[in-house]
């Protein structure tokens, strides 16, 4: 059975973080580094956000992020 975890934003951020390299087979090292960077200072438009997190493995519904 398997659960989704509801998580904030900031969560999410963070679970990527502990994450050792998460991007492999999904983007460059180069783009995910940059997307974190940018993510952190708040230089991204909500849209880019959904689609990274999406890429990710996560989804967005009522303002909450859940792993796939």
């Amino acid at each position: 059975m398997q659960y989704n975890v509801i998580m904030t934003e900031q969560e999410v951020y963070n679970e990527l973080k502990q994450k050792v390299k998460p991007y492999i087979g999904i983007m460059p090292q180069g783009s995910y580094s940059n997307y974190m960077i940018r993510l952190k200072a708040g230089l991204l438009k909500p849209a880019t956000i959904i689609r990274f997190f999406g890429l990710m493995g996560y989804s967005f519904a009522n303002n909450k992020w859940s792993k796939k």
